[in-house]
């Protein structure tokens, strides 16, 4: 019995000191898992999980806006609210009030024992937005103007480029093209000077010019002209210009090298009324540009479509292909050019072509008038559908292009009112699908129009202005 106890003791000994250490070693676990978090959980960590306001919206200048933000893990945390990086608040709601024009990314930082969680967003301060800006040629004493749509006045807003103390000579005498990049509004200028103005997309204050005249070899001021403007990157632009394409600097605003092979040809320069013929000069015409696939493609009047590399603007080849109605980038990826009736597709990495030619409907065009912008041909950014206006001086029709086609529909899409003829560009809305056309009187009255139609052709809106002033308005673009 005694065996029996001693062993039945010493056993029960080592069953106890087996499950006292079975114990301890899962404590120890439990207790190193617990440290191994070093207390920092995600589910510990605030997370800010709505803003509650949309990124890159716009704010009326003294206008407000109220930041109330959705937090989890909302625990004894502070807050630091930022405004281009300078702390303006530190309760955990916050209202925005700009008293000036401008971009502003405001920050929220949430900070509790566990952790920290950021979130920004931009908010854009701009005296003209939601509508679209028109870039004018002007006659009659006019030089080039700015104008601008506002849609909730249904009003045009004349000469915005001469408001905020800018001089009224900040343009040169005809002003055509126009682009937005990095809110800035650039605008080229022909006639009398090459001129490129830069203009702050908030305020319409002038931020730079540039003047090329000095690039020019002609001794006539009517054989002098900027045409298209188009950004290829943050640093760099394409310029095109009657004495060939440009290598320009963004910043500051300065020309780095002419291209290679930018050619020379004839511009119309006037108008013979008497005889009803144009006035043609020898002038070089490098017109508008596309970037597209690490290209950049230039339509040129002597040489045809010049090929550059986007990365250091080095020439690549030449496709014999003229664009004297236009040449834009399609929602198919492809590159769109039109000749007369051809309409050619151009794929932009291979530079593979296809050509179509348009019968029935008078599509020619000389390439002063629209070779050098995207005047008669405009992408739809909607689908694979092209847009672009009869031959002639004095358009009134519309066609719609649907890729792929072997002709142009019988029928055109819009037909302007009698009275008035297409001056401009087309331009559509991409948020809408809507297509804005300028007209000019028939007349030659000093009598502006602007038509807004949607993308079945059904007129929206019809808004006259600046009666007494030729404007001849040349292109439309959208700051939204």
């Amino acid at each position: 019995m005694k065996f029996l106890d001693t062993r039945i003791i010493k056993n029960g000994e080592k069953s106890i000191a087996k499950y006292l250490f079975m114990g301890m070693a899962m404590f120890s676990f439990a207790m190193l898992s617990s440290c191994s978090k070093d207390d920092k959980g995600p589910e510990d960590i605030p997370v800010i999980a709505d803003f509650s306001v949309e990124n890159n919206s716009f704010v009326d200048l003294n206008g407000s806006v109220s930041f109330s933000p959705s937090i989890t893990n909302d625990i004894a945390s502070t807050y630091s609210w930022t405004v281009n990086g300078k702390e303006v608040s530190t309760d955990k709601d916050y209202t925005f009030t700009p008293s000036a024009y401008g971009s502003y990314e405001i920050k929220l930082s949430v900070t509790n024992a566990l952790g920290k969680a950021e979130k920004s967003v931009t908010l854009r301060v701009a005296k003209y937005h939601g509508g679209f800006f028109i870039i004018s040629e002007g006659a009659g004493g006019i030089t080039g103007t700015v104008n601008y749509y506002d849609p909730a006045a249904k009003k045009v807003i004349e000469k915005v480029n001469e408001q905020e103390g800018n001089s009224t000579s900040n343009l040169g005498k005809v002003s055509q093209y126009g682009t937005i990049h990095n809110n800035t509004l650039y605008v080229t200028s022909k006639n009398e000077g090459i001129y490129l103005t830069a203009f702050n997309i908030f305020d319409m204050a002038v931020e730079s010019r540039l003047d090329m005249s000095a690039y020019s070899n002609s001794a006539s001021p009517m054989e002098m002209g900027g045409y298209a403007f188009v950004p290829v990157d943050d640093n760099y632009a394409v310029f095109t210009t009657t004495q060939g394409a440009f290598q320009v600097s963004l910043n500051p605003l300065s020309v780095v090298k002419k291209l290679e092979h930018s050619g020379s040809t004839t511009q119309e320069a006037g108008y013979d009324w008497t005889n009803n013929t144009p006035i043609m000069v020898s002038v070089s015409g490098s017109g508008n540009a596309v970037v597209s696939d690490g290209n950049i493609f230039v339509s040129d009047a002597a040489e045809g479509i010049l090929v550059y590399s986007a990365a250091d603007f080095s020439y690549k080849q030449t496709l014999n292909i003229k664009a004297t109605g236009g040449m834009v980038k399609g929602n198919d990826g492809n590159i769109w050019v039109i000749d007369n009736s051809d309409l050619t597709k151009i794929n932009p990495q291979t530079f593979a072509s296809e050509t179509v030619s348009l019968t029935g409907v008078s599509l020619s065009y000389s390439w002063d008038y629209k070779g050098w912008k995207a005047g008669q041909l405009t992408a739809s950014s909607k689908g694979n559908v092209l847009y672009m206006t009869e031959g002639g001086y004095s358009p009134v029709k519309v066609y719609r292009y649907e890729m792929g086609s072997t002709a142009l529909p019988a029928e055109p899409l819009i037909e302007i009112p009698a009275g008035w003829y297409i001056y401009g560009c087309l331009a559509e809305d991409s948020e809408t699908g809507d297509i804005v056309v300028l007209c000019a009187p028939s007349d030659y009255s000093a009598k502006n129009r602007v038509m807004i139609f949607s993308a079945e052709g059904e007129i929206k809106e019809t808004i006259d202005y600046g009666d007494g002033t030729f404007y001849y308005s040349a292109m439309s673009i959208f700051y939204k």
